[in-house]
């Protein structure tokens, strides 16, 4: 028989045992309620972040709309705020935390953004951009620029150089080209030839931030140059939403150039009624094919010649009627056509130089002369005005005039909120426009 102290022993033993596993269960238990708590936390912070994000993107749809309505009292084209603006737009306070609006951008060092919003005309439109165009892009090519088309248009005619459903029904997995306008630019990593890289550069996960993997040269994906700055690759110089109203400065509707009667004409700026009159004639044999049209109007003379039947056909001679400088006074109030919105038409005033030497006619040079100018002189108040620029001459504008203006009304809202607390955060990007006194939204994206 034990000894009563053995059996003591042993249930002591036992209770100590079932108070360690109770220990264990219990810090355990704590451990996992922990973590529930700090992951509930957390995402109720993203979720807060998410809503000053949201306030950023707001506020920025704000300061659009009234920067269009003070633009159009002030018959201004062009401003420039809201471009770069750190006191609205940089780290704002707002309940537990802050929110930004801006962009980081191949000028912009790891870290640093460019407080603002950005506008859509000062980019390539997919949509409208000429196979030659698109071939100018930096990294592209004939047959690059060829498969976009064939992309987006809706046919199946191969042009030369580019892929049409054959060549997409081929490929693991097959599938079929849009024949329809590209919807986003992210879409144009389906066209056959482009890579991802491409179209997003070095910001793989699409966070607008430089992070270590893409800023560590060919050591992991994505493969990047190791400078220190984020690249975007085309994302940074594409759109498929810009539109620009046409309208004056002061949001009157243009006069058509080539609809218009002569007393019409007359309330053109500079148009006399001898002008207006010589420009009827003149037209009556010479379509205006864009506005540029009015340097070639000359004197046209009335032939009595029975086999016109009364429909014009006089002889055009003499000098030109409607000099450059006149022709500059008078650009901003004339179109051809009736058209109420002007789709790719890229803004002189905000395109960069790699935009700008896409265009017709253009040369870099040329390009960097455009970007001097307005650096220099001003924001250009008119299309005619590029006319002032060094280097360009007549024939260039005429090429260059139906593919530009100087103004934007499609913006791009890159809005981030922060936890001051915990530094949660989340990204929301918004594509707006500003169209009949409303703002419209055109595209809606969340980042991490």
């Amino acid at each position: 028989m034990k000894h009563p102290r053995a059996n003591n022993g042993s249930v002591l033993v036992g209770i100590l045992w079932c108070m360690a596993l109770l220990s264990v269960v219990v810090v355990g238990s704590l451990y996992t309620s922990r973590i529930d708590l700090t992951s509930t936390k957390l995402h109720g912070d993203r979720i807060q972040a998410y809503y000053l994000a949201l306030a950023g993107v707001e506020t920025a749809k704000a300061l659009i709309y009234e920067d269009a309505k003070d633009r159009s009292q002030r018959s201004t084209h062009h401003s420039g705020a809201l471009y770069e603006d750190p006191s609205q737009f940089q780290d704002i306070p707002f309940s537990r935390g802050t929110f930004r609006v801006g962009h980081a951008g191949k000028q912009n060092p790891d870290g640093i953004w460019t407080f603002g919003i950005r506008d859509e005309e000062g980019r390539l439109n997919i949509n409208t951009a000429s196979t030659e165009e698109l071939a100018k892009l930096p990294g592209s090519s004939e047959s690059i620029a060829a498969a976009i088309v064939d992309f987006r248009d809706n046919d199946d005619q191969v042009t030369p150089g580019g892929a049409e459903s054959d060549t997409y029904a081929s490929l693991t997995p097959p599938y079929l080209p849009r024949n329809g306008p590209f919807k986003s630019v992210d879409e144009l990593r389906m066209v056959y030839g482009i890579s991802p890289s491409m179209v997003v550069g070095e910001d793989s996960n699409r966070n607008m931030i430089l992070d270590p993997e893409e800023n560590d040269g060919e050591t992991s994906e994505p493969m990047d140059n190791q400078d220190g700055r984020l690249d975007l690759g085309w994302s940074e110089w594409l759109t498929a939403h810009s539109a620009m109203a046409n309208t004056t400065a002061s949001g009157d509707t243009r006069i058509s150039i080539q609809e218009a009667d002569e007393t019409e004409l007359t309330e053109i700026p500079g148009i006399t009624t001898d002008l207006a009159e010589s420009i009827v004639k003149f037209r009556e044999d010479n379509e205006f094919q864009t506005i540029a049209s009015l340097l070639d109007v000359v004197q046209v003379s009335d032939d009595d010649d029975d086999d016109n039947n009364g429909r014009g056909g006089g002889s055009a001679s003499g000098e030109k009627l409607i000099s450059t400088s006149e022709f500059i006074s008078m650009s901003d109030y004339v179109t051809v056509g009736t058209d109420t919105s002007l789709p790719g038409r890229i803004n002189i005033n905000t395109a960069p130089e790699e935009i700008l030497t896409c265009l017709p006619g253009m040369t870099r040079e040329l390009a960097h002369a455009v970007v001097n100018y307005r650096s220099s002189s001003g924001y250009f108040d008119s299309v005619g005005a590029v006319l002032n620029v060094p280097g360009m001459t007549t024939d260039i504008f005429k090429q260059l005039c139906p593919r530009i203006g100087v103004r934007s009304d499609t913006f791009r809202i890159l809005s981030e909120g922060r936890i001051t607390s915990t530094g949660a955060k989340k990204q929301i990007e918004m594509i707006v426009r500003v169209e009949d006194g409303t703002i419209t939204t055109l595209a809606y994206r969340e980042y991490p």
